[in-house]
């Protein structure tokens, strides 16, 4: 197991991840079961191993590792059990912080002054350092890898952050005075690029800063919350609660001073910041007290036209990116989400206001998509996620609507049906291909169209964005932009190719670079291939009866590449890479389709014999048979 373990850490450390605990605990389980004489992991073993150890996070820290591998490990080898994952019911919570006051932060800056050796950069490095984490929030680790080349005049340049996210933290001029003074006697006195270092010149390190500091509160007289020790992080949460308590007033003015605390603070997400909140009483009773008035009736309502305009037109587009297929189905999830709250409240749309979108006219909307609309749970599970995502971004802008914003975004995804994947046979792909008539403009179209999204598995919103310059025909292979901004390469087959080669013939000049162009010149829509598709299937249904059965859709082609090159290969990773998914848990609803997975699984079990046995009639039986004779 040693050796899949080494496999699956290169494969993670590809994708940029550090994994050094990792690392060591999965080494020591495949120690472990070897020891056992185990080559496969086994739900018994993995809780008995994560057992070993006191803590109840640490039994799920071990676990969760142990499950991960076991995910990958599965995809290519069945005989891996996947044990529960939350089989020891840890919900990590965080503790209450220690939040420093002015009076302990002196106590602490005069207690690192009294560090000895007399004239030695001890006591200055100290009390810099607690200085500097005071003012910034920074981490202790950021600190302690600042270099002479990160301090620049705009700021401090911090690199080696959490999840490698870099950033610029501006100082007060106080600080920026501070600090240089502590670099001139910094540099006076050795050599080297760290900007903090322990007296043998050597960049300090974390463990000996820890004890220094528990040193520092116990002379400085500091104790913890709820009798546990202070810490070196508990600065950084001082110094959020503090710049929070400062905010300006208003709401929006609130939201805005939020969303660059957690900027300043190098926060992944917003939720890490909106955490301080607990921390901050002042600002929740501010919050309360605008939740009673409006309660009450005496604010003005938000408008909610200036939030759903920003969000389409500037949060979608071009802070995230995100693609216009995904913007033209939020904005028609919004559509039927306004219309329906603007048949409720008897508005126009664009005079419905934020505090009217609660939980109760959410929950409302996507239960009449269900029964009025006729919906299925999959399209609800769409025009909710849109909701949420909307919600998530009123986050960073309505502080004050958190807990409006907390109940919309606490309605759950509902659970569907997993259905086996359709796809088609042999024989009514072929039947299909011969559809299109080969001796007109349209049919050489459609005929290298059907053969691209049949033999290379494309998305139809892959297919309408091919474009002629993706295309090689000296080597045979496309360049496909897929999903989530991926691009692969694809090979073609000989008639695959053969099929494009007679449509760029006869193509000719147009204005659009889309491969594919519909009889105006432009390129052809999502809605126009599956025209296309519909009319060729209802041609190949008088030649192939049994596709009389078969619903065919564009994906319903890309579900038949993946079986072929499932079937050919018996292996779900071409079969992941070929079609472009991001993730083989994607890939593995096509091994539920696969019956010959099934079939061999049979023909190496052997199955339990019946008990031979004799039957015996009863005498009754006898005498009435002789009565009827």
């Amino acid at each position: 197991m040693i050796s899949t373990v080494k496999s699956y850490l290169a494969v993670r450390r590809a994708a940029g991840f550090e994994l050094t605990n990792t690392e060591y605990l999965l080494r020591s389980f495949a120690r472990w079961a070897a020891q056992r004489g185990e080559t496969h992991i086994r739900t018994e073993s993995a809780i008995a191993w994560a057992s070993q150890t006191a803590s109840v996070a640490q039994r799920d820290a071990r676990l969760k590792t142990t499950c991960r591998f076991a995910r990958y490990l599965r995809a290519e080898d069945n005989r891996h059990e996947l044990p529960p994952a939350n089989h020891f019911g840890y919900h990590k919570s965080r503790r209450v912080p220690h939040i420093y006051s002015a009076v302990e932060i002196r106590r602490l800056l005069n207690a690192a002054a009294q560090l000895g050796p007399a004239d030695s950069l001890q006591p200055h490095t100290y009390t810099t350092l607690i200085g500097l984490l005071a003012v910034t929030g920074l981490r202790i680790s950021e600190a302690l890898a600042l270099q002479f080349s990160d301090v620049t005049p705009q700021g401090l340049l911090i690199h080696k952050t959490k999840f490698r996210k870099t950033r610029l933290v501006p100082l007060h001029e106080t600080a920026v005075a501070a600090l240089n003074r502590y670099l001139t006697r910094r540099r006076e006195h050795c050599g080297g690029e760290r900007v903090f270092i322990a007296e043998d010149a050597r960049p300090l390190r974390y463990r000996d800063v820890y004890s220094t500091f528990q040193k520092l509160t116990k002379a400085a007289k500091v104790s913890g919350s709820c009798g546990r020790r202070p810490r070196w992080h508990e600065l950084r949460h001082t110094f959020a609660v503090r710049a929070l308590e400062a905010s300006p007033k208003g709401r929006q003015q609130v939201g805005q001073h939020l969303l660059a605390l957690a900027t300043y603070m190098g926060h992944v997400n917003i939720d890490a910041t909106y955490w301080y909140l607990e921390a901050t009483p002042e600002l929740l009773r501010d919050i309360a007290r605008a939740g009673r008035s409006l309660h009450s009736g005496r604010t003005a309502m938000t408008a909610i036209a200036p939030y759903i305009e920003a969000f389409l037109r500037e949060h979608l587009g071009h802070h995230r990116g995100a693609s216009r297929h995904t913007c033209d189905s939020y904005a028609y999830s919004f559509q039927l989400l306004f219309e329906f709250a603007a048949r409720r409240f008897q508005v126009v749309p664009s005079a419905l206001k934020l505090e009217q979108l609660d939980a109760e006219l959410i929950g409302a909307f996507l239960k009449d998509l269900e029964e009025r609309r006729r919906n299925s749970p999959d399209t609800r599970n769409t025009r909710l996620a849109a909701i949420r995502s909307f919600f998530r971004f009123l986050e960073h802008r309505e502080p004050a609507a958190l807990e409006q914003i907390r109940r919309v975004l606490a309605i759950p995804f509902k659970k569907t049906n997993t259905r086996l994947v359709p796809y088609l046979a042999q024989d009514q792909v072929q039947a299909l291909l011969d559809a299109p008539d080969p001796a007109t403009r349209a049919g050489i179209r459609d005929r290298a169209m059907l053969h691209l999204a049949v033999c290379n598995g494309l998305r139809v919103s892959e297919l309408t964005g091919l474009c002629t310059t993706d295309i090689t025909l000296s080597s045979m292979t496309i360049r496909v932009q897929g999903k989530g901004r991926r691009e692969r390469v694809l090979p073609l087959w000989k008639a695959t190719a053969t099929a494009l080669r007679a449509w760029l013939a006869v193509r000719g000049t147009v204005a659009v670079p889309e491969l594919f162009v519909n009889a105006r010149g432009q390129s052809m829509s999502r809605w126009g291939v599956a025209y296309v598709l519909r009319r060729h299937a209802q041609r190949a249904r008088r030649r192939c009866p049994s596709l009389l059965k078969k619903r065919v859709s564009p994906h319903v082609l890309r579900h038949t590449c993946a079986m072929a090159v499932l079937q050919s290969t018996h292996d779900i990773r071409k079969v992941s890479l070929w079609l472009g998914h991001s993730n083989l848990a994607t890939t593995e609803v096509y091994t539920r389709a696969d019956p010959t997975e099934k079939l061999e699984a049979i023909e190496a079990i052997v199955p339990p014999h019946l008990r031979k046995g004799s039957f015996k009639p009863p005498d009754r039986l006898v005498a009435l048979l002789k009565a009827k004779s």
